[in-house]
């Protein structure tokens, strides 16, 4: 089970960062919950179901004007329906053109060969300040 839930994260990974989010999104549930930061961005907050992942993601590409993540290690275990990827989050806020850097903790949960949620642990005061930050 652990490499079958690997693989799903790895695929979904693939594809996303290849922009092929039809392909990215046939790993995901159809009443996936994705959990979000809270700092008030046109991304933030929880998004279920599909339709809502993808405006999630219109809106992270919307706000910014670069983004990347590097992947460090992905790691799963038999006994549990979760997939952890570990990585480092860059982007820069085209509104008010902050750069933003963060390591990031993703962790998605996988059901019946799809991703039924995901939630990310990063720096959100940091990611919060960046964003909302005024430029004089």
């Amino acid at each position: 089970m652990k490499s079958e839930n690997i693989n799903i994260v790895k695929k979904f990974l693939k594809h996303q960062s290849k922009g092929e989010l039809e392909l990215a999104l046939s790993y995901v549930s159809d009443d996936a919950a994705w959990y979000s930061d809270s700092i008030k961005a046109p991304w933030s907050g929880v998004h279920h179901g599909k339709a809502e992942i993808i405006k999630h993601f219109e809106n992270i590409k919307a706000s910014v004007r670069s983004f990347s993540k590097k992947t460090f290690d992905i790691v799963g275990s038999d006994s549990s329906p979760f997939v952890y990827e570990y990585g480092l989050l860059k982007c820069q806020f085209a509104h008010n053109l902050e750069n933003f850097e963060t390591y990031i903790i993703s962790i998605y949960e996988i059901q019946d060969g799809k991703i039924k949620s995901y939630r990310v642990l990063e720096n959100s005061l940091a990611l919060h300040d960046s964003y909302h930050k005024l430029n004089d």
